[in-house]
């Protein structure tokens, strides 16, 4: 039987300093998709009439395309004016004002489908709104990901028991696939440093990926951008990362919108302890690759700096 470690944090984690890696990251290709140039430009945008009206429109139109998030290069709201995203394929909707995009740091959430209707919804009165997107991330049809993940696998003990679960305070953390929870009713997460990356956005309620392990989204509101983190991914034992999670685009946090958490441990577990994981990690059987999954077992070493265990666990 394998092991497989986990860091385990017995110093306090301090919000406001940061540390950089040193060691080489295994970041996955997937399920960030392909980065895509795209070009879409409103040019300032006025509404002189008596109520708010749509002042631009843009269909952003990607072939094949599994899912998609906009990055914008330019994003002015005036007043109360909103932009409003429509996903074509399930009818999915992010509104952002002025102080949802740079919480969002002026990019969208994850979109299923392979169309979204841009809508710059302007004020009476506002003269100065404007719009520019400067690319996309996307995941092609017939460009898939190889299920990694199983039976024999790295961080696998042995048969492969993780089984579907559902644990509120337990979210995706994308680009890169990493599992994030949230510990505190400020809905304050922790997951490893390595995983740490920019425009990182949690997604809870995750469904069973396609068929073919391409991932799909939640729906919109199950969406949280994270606006601050500090982090360190020096080695084993020193790989931690602390964030904070912003508002959905119903104004709700994780903690707001789920009512629950998993405070961290007061002390250290001890040889013999059960370990319950949850994690997003990949898997050879396609619904359940990178949703999340629950796995058991016990703690078989204890360190002064990471323990040992028996649980399965896959990198995402």
């Amino acid at each position: 039987m394998t092991r497989t470690q986990l860091t385990v944090l017995f110093t306090s984690l301090v919000l406001g300093s940061e540390s950089t890696t040193s060691f080489a990251q295994d970041q996955p290709t997937y399920p960030r998709g392909e980065y895509l140039a795209y070009s879409a430009v409103s040019g300032e945008v006025a509404n002189d009439a008596m109520v708010a009206r749509t002042a631009y429109s843009h269909v952003v139109s990607v072939p094949n395309a599994l899912w998609m998030r906009l990055y914008f290069s330019d994003l002015v709201l005036e007043d109360r004016s909103i932009l409003r995203l429509t996903s074509l394929a399930d009818g999915e909707v992010q509104v952002l004002d002025a102080e949802g995009a740079r919480q969002w740091g002026h990019t969208s959430a994850y979109f299923n489908g392979d169309r979204v209707v841009v809508e710059l919804i302007a004020l009476p009165g506002t003269r100065r709104n404007r719009v520019a997107i400067e690319s996309l991330a996307v995941e092609y049809v017939g460009s898939e990901p190889q299920p990694v993940g199983g039976t024999g696998q790295c961080g696998i003990c042995g048969l492969d028991d993780r089984v579907p679960s559902n644990v509120q305070w337990s979210a995706r953390l994308m680009p890169v696939g990493c599992t994030a929870s949230v510990f505190d009713s400020c809905s304050t997460m922790v997951s490893a440093g390595h995983c740490m990356s920019s425009g990182m956005v949690v997604q809870f309620n995750v469904p069973n990926s396609l068929s073919n392990c391409t991932m799909v989204n939640p729906p919109v509101a199950d969406q949280f951008p994270i606006t601050n983190y500090a982090y360190s991914a020096v080695d084993i034992g020193n790989d931690w990362a602390v964030l904070k999670a912003g508002a959905n685009s119903l104004g709700q946090k994780p903690y707001d919108r789920y009512g629950v958490f998993m405070p961290v441990a007061t002390s250290a577990a001890t040889v013999g302890s059960a370990v319950s994981l949850w994690g997003y990690g990949k898997d050879t059987n396609c619904i359940n690759n990178q949703r999340q999954q629950l796995s058991t077992g016990g703690v078989s070493v204890v360190s002064p700096t990471y323990f040992q265990f028996s649980a399965d666990v896959r990198s995402g």
